[in-house]
């Protein structure tokens, strides 16, 4: 893929996750949003492994999050489920807690929420 190419798919992940985020935090009590990244696209005609083009862009698609969202802290965020049947944030966990961890459930996340006051 041609950097053009690669800047327009940035840029169009980022509108789309804004406008999503924008209409939840707004239509709800919530003070946060957590965007769902798909693993695969299928158009029909072919399968694409998407989440590969998130981890490979993250930096920049969270960087440009970041300048729509300054008021909150936007990260990501790849969540296991334990076989305590809880969600944990794998980027967070201990090496000790990974033998806890069920990795075949793993889902990826970019999570908008609001920056605690100081």
């Amino acid at each position: 893929m041609n950097d053009e190419k690669r800047h327009d798919k940035i840029n169009t992940i980022v509108s789309s996750i804004y406008k999503e985020a924008i209409h939840s935090l707004k239509n709800s009590n919530n003070t946060s949003y957590q965007y769902y990244i798909p693993r695969e696209y299928n158009d029909g005609k072919k399968t694409e492994l998407i989440c590969e083009f998130y981890k490979i862009n993250m930096d920049e698609i969270l960087t440009k999050l970041k300048t729509l969202f300054p008021n909150y802290c936007v990260t990501h965020a790849v969540m296991v489920i334990g076989y305590d049947n809880k969600l944990y944030d794998i980027t967070k966990i201990t090496d000790t807690m990974l033998p806890m961890i069920k990795r075949a459930s793993e889902d990826t996340y970019i999570l908008i929420e609001v920056k605690p006051w100081k």
